[in-house]
């Protein structure tokens, strides 16, 4: 009796410990998040183009949801989460923060077409990489939005 006992509490708390893998995918995709939403809350005051502000308004809601989820699997699972943008995603605000008008759509509209695309990628190489099942239920949830937003940013046209 006492075996069994033993046997399922020390696989319970194997399966409580993220991998290397599991914790390097939530920190990428928390950063991506982030960014996402920090660019968006920019493009909402600086756009030129009205499709552009209604586009980042939708990033700023879907992509809020997403973190939402993404922490809540980190903190059930005791992952860490960055609280900063890293030193691309910080720079890259800094430097949108600093442009106007059709200047600013161009780069807005180049940043989320990059980065939905790095995000998808990411979502793609992680499917079998992490092995916690609710990240694996989050990259099957989140990647055909992920891949919807690209296609959006695609469509997008400066004028």
């Amino acid at each position: 009796m006492f075996a069994g006992i033993t046997l399922v509490a020390a696989a319970a708390a194997s399966a409580a410990e993220p991998t290397n893998a599991d914790i390097a995918f939530v920190h990428a995709a928390a950063q991506s998040g982030m960014a996402e939403i920090a660019l968006s809350r920019l493009a909402i005051d600086a756009a030129r183009s009205a499709a552009i502000r209604s586009f980042a308004q939708q990033m700023v809601q879907e992509h809020a949801r997403s973190n939402d989820a993404l922490t809540g699997i980190a903190t059930r699972e005791k992952i860490p989460l960055p609280t900063d943008l890293d030193n691309g995603h910080a720079a890259l605000v800094r430097d949108l923060a600093n442009l106007k008008g059709t200047q600013f759509d161009r780069r807005y509209v180049q940043a989320m077409q990059d980065d939905h695309r790095h995000l998808a990628d990411l979502l793609r190489s992680s499917e079998t990489a992490v092995s916690d099942p609710q990240l694996k239920e989050f990259i099957a949830a989140t990647l055909p939005a992920v891949e919807a937003h690209a296609g959006m940013a695609d469509r997008l046209r400066v004028e």
